[in-house]
């Protein structure tokens, strides 16, 4: 836990921003019906989101492919800007994507690459 840096708890949490958006722009997907298809979408895209997550890009993923793990964190953070865009407005989707990709920068090539 020692080896922990301020780089690594944005990234923590910009995942978290991330996937809560995620989480609430598929429960959106499902608004105007009844309240199972909001469930329905909001489970649907977590869990493939997660899933993806957990399977090529967490530090005990599953599958160590390099290249897909860093196209998965881009799609998968920029998936939950645009989700931030959408359900808040497009000022707090651009200025997450900005943390979200300096971050991924940081993590991936900067000075606290792992």
């Amino acid at each position: 836990m020692g080896d922990v840096n301020a780089n690594d708890v944005v990234a923590f949490l910009v995942e978290v921003v991330a996937f809560v958006s995620l989480g609430i722009w598929g429960w959106q997907l499902g608004s105007g019906g009844p309240l199972l298809h909001q469930w329905v979408g909001l489970v649907a895209v977590l869990v493939v989101a997660v899933a993806l997550w957990a399977l090529f890009v967490s530090p005990q993923s599953v599958f160590d492919v390099p290249v897909l793990e860093i196209v998965l964190r881009i799609v998968i953070l920029g998936a939950g800007a645009v989700a931030l865009g959408i359900i808040t407005n497009l000022g707090w989707g651009i200025a997450f994507g900005v943390v979200a990709a300096v971050n991924t920068a940081l993590v991936d090539f900067g000075p606290f690459a792992r």
